[in-house]
């Protein structure tokens, strides 16, 4: 009986030990559970406005609004409904977003301040075409996005891309911290391209991004020729696929351009090759203080790039090309909408340099010969315009003087075509940098569609 007495008292210690186990490891899970609520809410947060920024086209700079919106819980629930708020820009304001409202976010995490967000490639609008309006769409993100009290920095990248770039300007590179001063603006700048339906290559204004140090300009020119035109894929530039640039040095007016070992995968032919070295030289060389271009990869000068040219010696422009006997003439060509410039060599007499002048004005206006036309080159000098008079100035300028019929330009881009086969075709092959023009004796402030005479008329990117 006694025994039997133990036992049932044994068993009802053994109970409550069992029940205290439970009960011990049950309040653990909760403290758990509680300790892993909060950490998850840690950055939770409540908020009753916000201040979002939207793009002033008529100034170019971000503008704050401010908009009333209820909102709590995660931050990552916020920033995701604050860029859903930054796609529709306030009413009757003078205010535009460049942030799409069918654009996704793929994921936002936020670690020590820094913000990141992985975008879909569709919140990249088709809507932004210069520097000041990616830089927009950029800065109106992060802040925007600042201006909640834990997020310090912003670190935006496109799934699956693997561009440094929004689009095509602004690098996302690295976090990114609020903008205080004015947007990024942009700088012309003239690029050349090959083209291979017609084995030449052509040439056009760009924007890059505004820097006055030459060396930023250049490692934006040489970006711009390897994202190239999309829209256009004749247009081929021949860069390896990704390629860098690792540093860019102007030394004495030489360019030096270091790339990444990728540079060496170039696998095309001599032709190629040259046209590589050519699109590169010509539109560096544009900038006004180089005149020359060095290659080197990954800081070490190579004998070659595809084995087909020299490259221990910097290239000059038009480099494989002899112009002892050819003058270059530039004509139009147009290519899905857009309006190029396309060198031609043309074999001419070359003596005094004012004479020089007078046959290479004569040929260019004479425009291009029936076989180039074949090809679609084109020209924007009004037919029957004559040249009456060229004469040498100070300081490199040339007076030119036309006779022509305005009355012929049909709209704004032949003036622009005009003035740009012009300038070009003098400043490429002589010495004279910049041009007065005058038409039948008199001096013009514009043309009659309204393209602006600013005399002298300069090729160089300054």
């Amino acid at each position: 009986m006694g025994k039997r007495n133990g036992y049932i008292l044994n068993s009802y210690s053994y109970k409550r030990k069992q029940q205290s186990k439970v009960f011990g490891i049950v309040v653990v899970l909760i403290l758990i559970g509680i300790g892993y609520y909060f950490f998850q809410h840690r950055f939770d947060m409540k908020i009753q406005s916000a201040r979002l920024y939207f793009y002033d086209s008529s100034k170019q700079e971000l503008v704050p609004n401010n908009r009333k919106i209820s909102l709590s819980g995660q931050t990552e629930k916020i920033v995701k409904i604050l860029i859903d708020e930054l796609s529709t820009p306030p009413e009757n304001e003078n205010l535009q977003t460049f942030i799409p409202s069918y654009g996704r976010i793929s994921d936002v995490t936020l670690n020590d301040g820094v913000c990141e967000l992985v975008l879909e490639g569709d919140m990249v609008s088709d809507s932004i075409h210069t520097v000041s309006e990616e830089a927009a769409a950029v800065y109106s993100i992060v802040n925007t996005l600042t201006e909640l009290e834990n997020i310090q920095k912003v670190k935006l990248s496109i799934n699956g891309n693997k561009s440094p770039y929004f689009k095509q300007y602004i690098s996302i590179a690295d976090p990114l911290v609020r903008l205080s001063g004015q947007l990024p603006n942009g700088k012309l700048v003239r690029l050349f391209y090959y083209y291979y339906p017609s084995d030449s290559y052509i040439t056009k204004n760009k924007e890059i991004p505004s820097s006055e140090d030459s060396q930023d300009l250049i490692y934006s020119i040489v970006n711009q020729l390897m994202i190239g035109f999309k829209d256009i894929p004749e247009i081929t530039n021949f860069f390896p696929s990704d390629v860098s640039i690792n540093n860019v040095e102007i030394q004495n007016g030489c360019a030096n351009i270091d790339l990444s070992a990728e540079f060496r995968r170039f696998l095309y032919g001599a032709t190629e090759e040259l046209c590589l070295i050519n699109t590169i030289v010509l539109s560096v060389t544009e900038l006004p203080d180089v005149n020359r271009v060095k290659i080197l990869i990954d800081g070490k000068e190579t004998d070659t790039i595809g084995g087909h040219t020299d490259s221990f010696v910097p290239y000059k422009r038009w480099y494989g090309y002899s112009l002892e006997s050819d003058c270059i003439y530039y004509y139009v060509l147009k290519l899905n909408q857009h309006h190029f410039y396309t060198p031609v060599f043309k074999e001419t007499k070359k003596d005094e340099n004012s004479h020089l002048v007078i046959k290479i004005l004569n040929r260019l206006l004479d425009g291009p010969s029936a076989k180039l036309r074949e090809l679609d080159i084109t020209t924007g000098i009004p037919s029957g315009t004559k040249l009456t008079s060229a004469i040498p100035e100070e300081n490199g300028i040339l007076s030119v003087n036309i006779e022509i019929e305005l009355s012929k330009f049909l709209n704004a881009q032949q003036e622009e075509n005009f003035l740009e086969q012009i300038i070009l075709t003098i400043t490429e092959n002589t010495a004279f940098n910049k041009i007065n023009l005058y038409f039948n004796g008199e001096t013009l402030e514009a043309l009659p569609f309204g393209t602006e005479i600013n005399n002298p008329l300069s090729r160089r990117n300054e």
